[in-house]
């Protein structure tokens, strides 16, 4: 009879044979044919297991985007800097290469939904921001902040450099 850190080994007879197999240190349980013991010890390493993945139908009001717009006020940001975060100045292009090319979420600074039906909005009101700032300018539901708000956290959080090139919306 073996024994190691996680199971012992042992000998089950059945119908005059003898065939190999394993106890588990940690729950005691038999495990036949041994081939199968390193399956049972992988559940023991996994602790927390939630179900997801359900599937529901759902219906909701969409705010739909104009493409236009969105290609437009990239321009915009491209003939006065480089395509970068608003706020913490990011640049995928930088980061990723061609992959990241312009790679940006562009923020509303005047919100869709705070207004009831289509309204025109010009190019001039959408910044760029990365994903992770543009969810921080979202992330309060009493207000969204503004991108200089959030850029103002993130110099004194020392995260970014002051920047002499600072978005005022």
């Amino acid at each position: 009879m073996e024994t190691s850190a996680t199971a012992e080994y042992i000998q089950i007879s059945c119908e005059n044979s003898t065939y190999n197999a394993a106890v588990c240190h940690r729950c005691g349980t038999k495990i036949f044919p041994v081939e199968l013991l390193d399956a049972h010890l992988d559940r023991h390493q996994i602790k927390d297991l939630y179900l997801e993945g359900e599937r529901q139908l759902r219906n909701h009001v969409k705010i739909e985007r104009n493409p236009t717009l969105r290609t437009r006020a990239m321009t915009l940001w491209r003939q006065k800097d480089r395509l970068r975060c608003g706020a913490c100045r990011f640049d995928f292009e930088e980061a990723y290469g061609t992959l990241g090319a312009d790679f940006i979420e562009m923020h509303h600074v005047r919100p869709l939904g705070a207004t009831r039906g289509k309204r025109k909005v010009s190019p001039t009101e959408l910044v760029p921001l990365c994903s992770n700032c543009h969810r921080m300018v979202h992330r309060r539901r009493d207000r969204m902040l503004t991108v200089k708000e959030l850029t103002s956290i993130l110099v004194k959080r020392r995260s970014v450099p002051r920047i002499s090139k600072t978005y005022t919306r």
